[in-house]
């Protein structure tokens, strides 16, 4: 580690001129963030999940450091992740019991091009998407043949140290994120594109305050790992493009199940193939057609000493078709979608949905609607989205108006499968939840979703652009699952000591703000940002203290010469109370607290190009100030860490 850090830093000396100045920054849709490739490689982002760093908005949490939930500021904190994964056009299908985990996407960071991020419904690859949409663009060759391929490895301070899975050295310094290996291959022709890629990563759960509970689930030192290959075709046919996708992966896991209230070791598989594409069948209108079987399977990590024995597997069908027709300015479309899903040891059920839109755009204006009908065999669910947008003298303004039910079978929380005959994931966790109290409530049938938004972008002064908005949300009927929970009296924290109650009936009114200034000067690029977060009433209190109601910061990126690039991000995070933790006063010899405290976190990045932009070579440090960096009351403390990242393309 050591000589390859002073390798790192020898070569940030050497001149690169092959690349220009950074560009300067360009106004985008009001509601719409754009993630760019520069702009990841500047924040020097190490896994995946790193995104959520960017997004603006955005709040999240971890148990352990590697998996990652997000909330938006919707009706249900920190509950079901309502916004829709899309890669490269085809939604994606691993969520599990309503956990997004983008650590198992089959994209490494070095692997992105884009990423673009609604916060608010819209209409999207068939589906109206009630919490928003995170839609990754992965990298594109140009015409010929391009490989990429990256190793990273990063370490710790303060941890028990990854020298326990290798009792034979006597060094302290064994890496303990990693070593991750991606690589993409791609070839681009005149009709034709193809693109396989995969990543391997490795996480050790060394952290003190999780350390011991999870190796006396395993009966081992906890060591995960991940493997997720995928692979991209497109050609041009019939007029038209035509994508098909494959994704795939296993992971040994230390998943957090919040019913259970703690890791639990499973073997996870998943799986997905897609088919979509759109072809003109008359001069002013495209047929699209999209159909996609996904399969996720969660069994019995072998050899754990925690034998809970999970069987879970679920199997998804997915076909759809759309008609959108367009003269001049107005824009028309119809779409239908079924969808098929099917559990073991639980009825599956068919989800049927009707979409629409009608736009209409001249030169200053853009105004229009999109809608949904969600029917299943007992219900439906109607949902509409109102935006208009104005333009001029380069500023932007749009406003949405939305109005959205969703059925339960568009959330699949743990509870949702219990009413469908799953009553037991795991013998020994049945007869825990049973024992301490286990609840069910009735749910509703639908949870109604009402919300407002006003944004705006535009050029302060040359080089200086503002971008704010603002959405006031109201949620009736939200499905949050709640459960109190306290140690248990060994040495691990193993059950719930608390009733424990699932899908109960949530209301909340929020309001959210942001404020975001970003400009160049020559070599420089900064932006400061804010985003605010205020909950105007309901039920929902508990919840939505353990969300940190403030969040700011600046960035700033320099690059002396165009190969070399120094980042610098200061962020600020108020502080979160979960309120169900508050009983917690031991456990693993470590003092857990129910309240999170404020943070001002500091990173620094170093990226040096050589070899004509062929090979890229960069170090980060994340909180250098080595503040106390925690995301939930049983989880890890994220130390001053840093991660050294080696990438060759060709």
């Amino acid at each position: 580690m050591t000589l390859a850090t002073l390798a790192l830093l020898a070569s940030l000396a050497i001149a690169d001129t092959t690349q220009p100045a950074l560009p300067p920054p360009r106004p985008e849709d009001p509601g719409r963030q754009v993630i760019t490739r520069a702009e990841i490689e500047a924040a020097g982002l190490y896994r995946l999940p790193d995104l959520y760093r960017l997004m603006d908005g955005a709040r999240t949490f971890a148990v352990d450091g590697f998996t990652w939930r997000a909330d938006f500021g919707h009706g249900d904190p920190f509950g079901a992740e309502a916004w829709t994964l899309l890669v490269d056009g085809e939604r994606v299908e691993f969520g599990l019991f309503g956990e997004q985990n983008l650590s198992l996407v089959p994209v490494a960071i070095t692997q992105v091009d884009s990423v673009e991020v609604w916060t608010e419904p819209r209409l999207v690859a068939g589906t109206l998407a009630h919490g928003g949409v995170i839609h990754i663009h992965t990298a594109q060759a140009s015409q010929g043949t391009a490989a990429r391929g990256g190793v990273a490895i990063g370490n710790e301070i303060g941890d028990p140290g990854p020298f326990r899975y290798v009792p034979e050295l006597f060094s302290r310094n064994v890496d303990k994120f990693g070593a991750d290996y991606d690589a993409l291959v791609s070839h681009s022709g005149a009709q034709s594109r193809i693109q396989a890629r995969f990543k391997l990563l490795r996480f050790y759960a060394t952290d003190f305050a999780s350390f011991e509970r999870n190796r006396e689930a395993l009966g081992a030192n906890p060591a995960l790992r991940l493997f997720a290959p995928a692979l991209r075709v497109e050609a041009d046919a019939l007029g038209g493009r035509h994508a098909l996708n494959v994704l795939g992966g296993g992971a040994n896991d230390l998943w957090f199940f919040q019913p259970f209230g703690r890791e639990i070791p499973v073997r996870r598989v998943w799986g997905q193939v897609g088919l979509h594409g759109r072809v003109p069948v008359s001069p002013h209108m495209k047929f699209g057609y999209r159909v996609a079987a996904a399969e996720n399977q969660l069994s019995e990590w072998e050899g754990a000493a925690l034998r809970l024995d999970p069987d879970w597997t679920t199997r998804t069908l997915r076909a759809g078709i759309d008609l959108n027709h367009r003269i001049e300015s107005q824009i028309a479309g119809l779409g239908v979608e079924v969808q098929h899903t099917t559990a073991n040891q639980a009825e599956g059920f068919t989800l049927g949905t009707l979409t629409g839109h009608v736009a209409r755009t001249t030169s200053r204006y853009r105004y229009g609607a999109e809608g949904a009908l969600a029917i299943t065999d007992d219900a439906q669910a109607v949902s509409l989205v109102l935006h208009g947008r104005r333009t001029w003298d380069g500023w932007t303004v749009s406003a949405r108006a939305a109005r959205t039910q969703q059925l339960p079978e568009q959330a699949e929380r743990f509870g949702f499968w219990l009413r469908r005959g799953y009553r037991q994931f795991a013998r020994d966790i049945g007869r825990l939840l049973r024992r301490n109290g286990f609840e069910q409530r009735e749910a509703p049938v639908t949870s109604m979703q009402y919300r407002a938004s006003l944004d705006a972008t535009g050029q302060l002064v040359p080089g200086l652009v503002l971008d704010a908005g603002f959405s006031v949300r109201r949620a009736d009927d939200a499905y949050a699952e709640r459960q109190g929970r306290a140690p248990d009296p060994g040495p691990g924290l193993s059950y719930i000591a608390e009733p424990t109650f699932l899908d109960a009936a949530g209301k909340s009114t929020t309001a959210t703000g942001r404020l975001a200034i970003r400009g160049t000067h020559g070599r420089w690029r900064g932006r400061l940002f804010y985003d605010g977060l205020r909950v105007l009433g309901g039920n929902l209190d508990r919840e939505w203290e353990a969300v940190p109601r403030h969040r700011a910061g600046a960035t700033v990126t320099l690059m002396p010469d165009p190969g070399f690039t120094l980042g610098g991000t200061l962020v600020y995070r108020s502080a979160s109370r979960w309120l169900a933790y508050e009983p917690l006063g031991f456990g693993n010899d470590f003092l857990y607290d129910g309240e999170l405290p404020a943070a001002w976190l500091l990173d620094a990045s170093l990226e040096k190009w050589l070899w004509q932009r062929r090979l890229r070579m960069s170090l980060l440090f994340r909180n250098l100030l080595n503040h106390e960096e925690r995301y939930h009351p049983i989880g890890a403390a994220l130390d001053l860490r840093f991660y050294l990242r080696v990438e060759l393309n060709l």
